[in-house]
């Protein structure tokens, strides 16, 4: 049963090059990025961090070194939810979602269901550059104060 969040939460979007994302990248300054999610949650006082990936997905960067998800350790770390809302092989196929840019908004209407499905008024929401414009449109579109913090996060 998905619930009506419209009007009663704040998401804040973050877009990267996904190697930030990835706990151990050997292509990018992760760490630096999760000293920056870290304290832009804290200030934020979010209570949801949330991210376009999978556990598949973090399987399938092992080898450019990765080792976890950053979002999910800032998560922890902080004591708030965490959600994977990026659908896996498996559920692509099951929904019917291609691959490659033609399904791309499909797969950004499946974050939004996963985002409505729990319980949280401040969300932290990491995804890839490419997606933010059209998934800060969709959650506009849907009544949420959606917040681009940045469209592609560097380290500075």
């Amino acid at each position: 049963m998905l619930r009506d969040v419209r009007q009663r939460v704040t998401v804040h979007l973050i877009g990267l090059n996904h190697g930030y994302q990835l706990r151990g990248s050997s292509e990018m300054d992760w760490a630096a990025f999760d000293a920056y999610l870290f304290h832009f949650c804290r200030v934020e006082k979010t209570d949801l961090v949330a991210e376009e990936m999978s556990e598949e997905g973090l399987r399938l960067f092992r080898d450019e070194g990765a080792t976890g998800s950053v979002p999910r350790d800032v998560a922890m770390r902080l004591g708030v939810r965490h959600l994977f809302c990026d659908p896996d092989s498996v559920e692509r196929t099951r929904l019917g979602i291609p691959s490659g840019k033609e399904g791309w908004a499909a797969r950004e209407r499946r974050w939004w269901q996963k985002l409505r499905e729990v319980n949280f008024t401040r969300c932290a929401f990491v995804l890839g550059a490419q997606h933010v414009d059209r998934f800060a449109t969709l959650l506009a579109s849907e009544g949420i104060d959606a917040r681009t913090e940045s469209k592609n996060w560097e380290f500075p």
